[in-house]
């Protein structure tokens, strides 16, 4: 379905064509094999069993490169490629299963498996809409720019992307064990672990991140002054990345409770909030513009989200 879709959008000499995008959804077939895998370690905090993951797939991914590199393989072997990490890690999380509980495969389920796609439909609508905002951000510098300005818009979100996620990956150890305390009811313990993770995490990120907006532009002047553009969009990116953790460790806990559907409202006015501020911000500020229309976004967005989760558990704790 995406290469349908995508397909005539490519350019007529870009390297691959449809078959790289071929190459590259393979990746979501490992990584829908691991995802789900994963969550039987994240529902009991658990995750520490799989801190030599990483380590495992990226040794496995740079042996696969090196070899597409020995062998002077195209492009398309190496966009497929990418698919390794998550076929290790499928892997890796199979092992470990099977070590602590055996053998634990059940015949396939089809009445089960129609109530998650259609529990999931909502999600993936946001997540759809989540990215085509993120593009949109980089179209519209490109249209009133050129492309170095997407370059520096690039730049900005490639250098906040760590710290993002950092915050991304406990998010979503996050998601699991709210669902497994909402499952419970114990809602009044839901929110407490929610106000307690993202006071931990603001309280180490917090602080890099604004040593790291403080000095991004003396560095950008002294040692990268082509970067500038890049450095000033940073500050906006790499702080709007605490809201976005804010809002991503909301979600999950909205998303437990079971009103993922308010998610597809939210995320569809997050795009109109976006565009509205890109249209007007990008023309006169370039990748600063979008970052800055980010970050706006994402403070508006985790502010709803964190009323939301109050709204909910306050509603449903003194109703139970």
């Amino acid at each position: 379905m995406a290469v349908l879709i995508l397909a005539p959008t490519l350019r007529a000499d870009a390297p691959g064509g449809a078959i790289a995008l071929i190459a590259a959804g393979l990746v979501l077939i490992p990584a829908s094999v691991a995802a789900p895998l994963q969550v039987a370690f994240q529902a009991r905090h658990q995750n520490r069993q799989l801190l030599g993951m990483p380590l495992v797939s990226a040794l496995a991914q740079a042996l696969v490169l090196g070899v597409l590199y020995l062998a002077n393989a195209s492009v398309v072997y190496y966009i497929a490629a990418i698919s390794t990490t998550e076929v290790v890690n499928a892997l890796f999380i199979y092992v470990m299963l099977r070590r602590e509980q055996g053998d634990f495969w059940r015949p396939f389920d089809r009445p089960l498996a129609r109530e998650m796609l259609k529990e999931a439909a909502p999600l993936a609508y946001s997540y759809l809409v989540v990215m085509l905002y993120k593009r949109i951000g980089f179209y519209l510098v490109e249209a009133q720019h050129g492309v170095e300005a997407v370059g520096a818009l690039g730049a900005a979100v490639q250098l906040s992307s760590p710290a993002v996620g950092i915050g991304g990956a406990l998010s979503v150890s996050m998601g699991a064990y709210a669902a497994s305390l909402a499952s419970r009811r114990q809602l009044a313990e839901l929110r407490g672990a929610a106000i307690k993770t993202v006071a931990k995490v603001l309280g180490i990120l917090g602080p890099v991140t604004f040593l790291l907006v403080v000095f991004a532009i003396p560095i950008a002047e002294r040692w990268a002054p082509d970067y500038q553009d890049a450095a000033r969009a940073y500050i906006w990116m790499s702080t709007a990345g605490l809201f976005m953790f804010v809002a991503r460790t909301a979600t999950s806990i909205i998303v437990a409770l079971g009103k993922t559907s308010v998610m597809t409202y939210l995320v569809t006015f997050d795009l109109v909030v976006f565009c509205g501020l890109a249209w007007w911000l990008v023309p006169g500020y370039g990748p600063e513009g979008a970052a800055i229309a980010t970050f706006l976004m994402e403070g508006i967005n985790s502010t709803i989200q964190c009323g939301l989760v109050l709204l909910y558990t306050r509603v449903h704790a003194t109703s139970a």
